[in-house]
């Protein structure tokens, strides 16, 4: 996994206070549901990101979170508005998620089909993942067209890739191949 190194300090902080506080999985849900406020409001990132913009500002608009979001996340936003880094927020939180999942055990699989899985496939490849890599997984499903049928696994770095795109594109280069026919 290449994380942004800025991303990975402040991840690793709020990680360290996350589990110092015994909320590792809390701490991380609400800094995802800001994260996801925050990318669904042009206005508000913009805002946020503005370097032109007053940083006590800023701090005010995330000093009314307080009572809706832990004040451990509050702080945390604050200090990345006084260090310049809430622009980073996203790649914060995506590394802390990936540091979490790395202390509780899990590994994240990504799943790619050119049609949505139906829930019975979904349980039957999450238990079969969780068998073959014997650890805890979580399934996140995208759904590309492209593939036109087939699946693909992106586990960690590691691509599996076993789509009918895949399978044309290698006929299609052994047919050039064995013709003498090169692009």
């Amino acid at each position: 996994m290449q994380t942004d190194p800025v991303a990975r300090v402040y991840a690793q902080a709020l990680l360290e206070m996350g589990q110092e506080r015994d909320q590792l999985a809390g701490l991380g849900a609400e800094l995802e549901q800001v994260v996801a406020a925050v990318r669904g409001d042009e206005v508000l990132r913009t805002f946020l990101e503005s370097p032109a913009l007053d940083q006590a500002a800023k701090k005010r608009v995330l000093e009314s979170l307080r009572g809706t979001v832990d004040d451990a996340i509050v702080n945390f936003l604050c200090v990345l508005v006084e260090k310049g880094r809430i622009a980073s927020l996203a790649a914060i939180s995506a590394t802390y998620r990936d540091l979490a999942d790395a202390v509780a055990g899990r590994v994240r699989v990504h799943a790619m089909t050119a049609v949505p899985l139906a829930k019975d496939l979904q349980k039957r490849l999450l238990e079969t993942l969780q068998q073959t890599l014997n650890r805890e997984c979580v399934l996140e499903t995208e759904v590309q067209p492209g593939l036109i049928g087939g699946l693909v696994l992106q586990v960690g770095d590691k691509v599996y890739d076993g789509s009918v795109s895949r399978a044309l594109r290698r006929v299609r280069t052994e047919m050039t191949r064995s013709s003498g026919y090169e692009d």
